[in-house]
C-alpha cells in the first residue's frame, strides 16, 4: 500500500505544471536550494499544502481505507491480530491432534471375538 500511495503522490506531483514540477525540484536541489523552497518554487504551494491536497484526493478515491492505513499503529495492530489468530489456531489443531491420537490408541479399539461356529 505504501508503494501505491507513493506512486500516486509522484503522479500527482508530475501532473502539476505539465510534469515540469519534479524536474524543477531536482534542479533547485542540485543548486543548493533547500527542499521546502524548491518544492514551493516548482509547485506553487508548500509541502504541507500538497500533502493536504494529496490526502483529500486519496480520501475521495479510496475512502476510509486511506485513513486507516495512515493511522499510526494500524499495521502493528493487524500484525498482532494475525499472530494471535495463528497461535489460537495452532493450539486448537494440537488439541485436536492429541484427541485423535487418544482415540486411535490400540487399546481403544474394541476387540470383537468371532462368533462360535457351529460344528
Amino acid at each position: 500500500l505504501a508503494y501505491d500511495q507513493s506512486m500516486l503522490a509522484a503522479r500527482h506531483l508530475m501532473s502539476l505544471r505539465r510534469g515540469d514540477a519534479l524536474r524543477e525540484i531536482i534542479t533547485d536541489l542540485t543548486n543548493g536550494v533547500d527542499f521546502q523552497t524548491a518544492f514551493l518554487n516548482a509547485v506553487g504551494y508548500s509541502v504541507a499544502e500538497f500533502e493536504m491536497e494529496y490526502n483529500r484526493r486519496l480520501n475521495k478515491a479510496y475512502g476510509i481505507r486511506t485513513v486507516l492505513t495512515w493511522l499510526p499503529g494500524t499495521w502493528t495492530v493487524i500484525l498482532m491480530i494475525s499472530v494471535i489468530v495463528y497461535i489460537v489456531k495452532k493450539k486448537q489443531n494440537r488439541r485436536l491432534l492429541k484427541h485423535w491420537e487418544e482415540i486411535e490408541k490400540p487399546g481403544n479399539v474394541v476387540d470383537f471375538k468371532p462368533f462360535p461356529q457351529d460344528e
